[in-house]
């Protein structure tokens, strides 16, 4: 699977604050359950899952397609794990760091949505 960024759309997050605050704490709960590992790379973010998380990530993939377009997602089906692969654009460069912190991390007090602090519109 591997959906792709529109390369037209901002580099800008469409949550509502409610909406930020609970796609927080639905991405920490996937990734205290299923995260098993994660490694950045300059822009890119690869996130090693459980397989029995599958349907989960496919959700996370979608959710985060809708309000973080920039983004690109493709999702690699390996033996024993789920690699999903985040790639930023050069044009979100500054804003990386802050883009990835959620997608990192297994806590559901992260600095930033996937998209939304580090982003500029």
């Amino acid at each position: 699977m591997t959906p792709q960024a529109d390369e037209g759309m901002p580099n800008a997050c469409i949550l509502t604050t409610d909406d930020y605050a609970a796609r927080l704490a639905w991405i920490a709960s996937l990734n205290s359950t299923a995260l098993r590992d994660e490694h950045r790379e300059d822009l890119r973010l690869d996130l090693l899952y459980a397989p029995e998380s599958r349907d989960r990530v496919l959700e996370l993939i979608e959710r985060e397609k809708a309000c973080c377009a920039f983004l690109s997602f493709t999702l690699h089906d390996e033996p024993g794990q789920l690699r999903l692969v985040i790639q930023a654009p050069e044009t979100a460069r500054d804003g990386a760091d802050a883009a990835f912190a959620p997608f990192r991390s297994k806590a559901a007090a992260s600095p930033a949505c996937g998209c939304r602090a580090g982003a500029s519109a």
